[in-house]
């Protein structure tokens, strides 16, 4: 007998007349026996159980907020969209002050979380190195400058209703000559040299192999000029984020701009 056939062993069927001219037929389920020897115990009452008191304040701190690291996340994401519109805000009028210098070193202690990652924690660093001897000089305020309008590619020309990709991340020197035979390359954002079709295939003329996703096995992220409309950030998006990960981790992979890649084309 089978472990099914034990557990639901059935009698003789027994027959239930329907409205209809044809009966049905249905197996009655016999519970099994419980062995003897086997302790079943009896339900619990419910009772309402207190949390203890050092749990609670792990969860919640004393104004009732969640524990920070719940939605570090999240938080992550608000200020890194937060400080994009913020360089874009202070790079309007072509110059850094002082005065914004100290308001964008404010919002960086109010809402930096303390492994933001990039492009937070270089902007941190920078504002670090300005503040390091309590003076701002106007060339401190050009360098920051500089590394805002990276971020942002703020002053870059590109079609009506499209942003410009980030500078930022590029790597410094960049390779040259860029080696195509036996390279992965990973493509992102939109190109003025043609459709991503069109790109891949300039890149398999030359020796070099297209993935899809930037992995520890890429050699070139290749940024195209115009940001994609669906990075998740308006300057730059997933793929970019991951490549400057493996690049701190060691990994040998190159981030390059579109024009870049075009001069070994």
């Amino acid at each position: 007998m089978s472990s099914f056939d034990r557990l639901f062993r059935t009698t003789k069927p027994v027959t239930i007349l329907r409205s209809g001219p044809t009966p049905a037929t249905v197996m009655p389920v016999v519970p099994v026996p419980i062995p003897s020897g086997l302790m079943v115990s009896e339900p619990r009452t419910r009772q309402p159980y207190r949390v203890p008191p050092e749990l609670r304040r792990a969860l919640q701190d004393a104004d009732g907020q969640p524990n920070p690291h719940f939605n570090a996340l999240r938080r992550n994401d608000r200020a890194m969209h937060e400080l994009l519109g913020l360089a874009k805000g202070i790079l309007a009028d072509g110059v850094v002050m002082p005065a914004e210098v100290i308001e964008l070193s404010r919002w960086i202690l109010a809402n930096a979380e303390p492994d933001s990652g990039w492009p937070i924690d270089v902007v941190c660093h920078r504002l670090n190195m300005i503040l390091a001897d309590d003076k701002i000089e106007p060339e401190e305020c050009e360098d920051l400058a500089h590394l805002l309008r990276d971020l942002v590619s703020g002053g870059e020309q590109v079609p009506a209703g499209h942003n410009a990709s980030t500078k930022l991340p590029f790597t410094d020197p960049p390779p040259a000559p860029l080696e195509f035979p036996g390279s992965l390359f990973v493509l992102t954002g939109k190109f003025y040299y043609g459709t991503r079709t069109s790109c891949e295939k300039a890149i398999a003329a030359r020796g070099g192999i297209c993935a899809p996703s930037v992995t520890h096995k890429t050699n070139v992220l290749v940024i195209g000029s115009i940001g994609s409309r669906d990075w998740l950030h308006t300057s730059f998006g997933i793929k970019i984020m991951h490549a400057i990960e493996n690049q701190r981790k060691g990994l040998p992979i190159s981030i390059v701009g579109e024009e870049h890649w075009t001069r070994f084309l």
